[in-house]
């Protein structure tokens, strides 16, 4: 373990495009996700893009998922504890396509191994793009459901797009669309 003052910050893109810090180790390995983590003496969790993902890191992470029942949907997306890579635009996007609000609880949700398996297949599928698509459509401006769209109109129902900017994320939600 290096010394934390020889150790140097670089900025990476995060899975879901944001800016994150990482500590760069003396001979300039960036620490992975994963890495962090145990680091952190946190206990490992299924890494939605890791070699080793298999049928029981679905079933892992959706019994993670479901843990605390009480929790908001998009809180519990977001903790690398449960499954590691979901960022804020995939969380956004998971709660739009699953039909939940962010701040409903997890039990709102009725299948958390599709859940699992629809967040695996979202980043699997954007792993090697530079511009992240969660609907299908690769055109500029329409790659994505929710996630920076407040107060334009819904892409399934025209509904205004609503922002929730007051926390440590931000939120976006289609108010019709995501009832639950």
């Amino acid at each position: 373990q290096g010394d934390l003052h020889a150790a140097s910050a670089a900025a990476v893109g995060g899975l879901d495009g944001d800016r994150e810090a990482v500590l760069v180790d003396e001979g300039e390995h960036l620490l992975g996700a994963r890495d962090r983590l145990e680091r952190a003496g946190r206990e490992r969790c299924p890494d939605l893009l890791g070699d080793d993902w298999s049928a029981a890191s679905v079933r892992e992470a959706a019994a993670n998922l479901t843990k605390d029942p009480d929790r908001p949907f998009a809180e519990a997306l977001l903790d690398q504890r449960v499954m590691a890579g979901v960022g804020n635009v995939y969380s956004n996007e998971l709660c739009f396509v699953f039909g939940r609000r962010p701040t409903a609880p997890v039990s709102s949700l009725a299948d958390p191994l599709r859940l699992v398996q629809r967040a695996r297949d979202m980043l699997w599928l954007n792993r090697s793009r530079s511009n992240r698509c969660t609907t299908g459509n690769t055109r500029r401006g329409e790659q994505l459901w929710v996630y920076g769209r407040a107060a334009e109109p819904c892409r399934r129902c025209r509904t205004t797009i609503e922002v929730d900017d007051s926390g440590d994320r931000i939120r976006y939600w289609c108010p019709n669309c995501q009832t639950a």
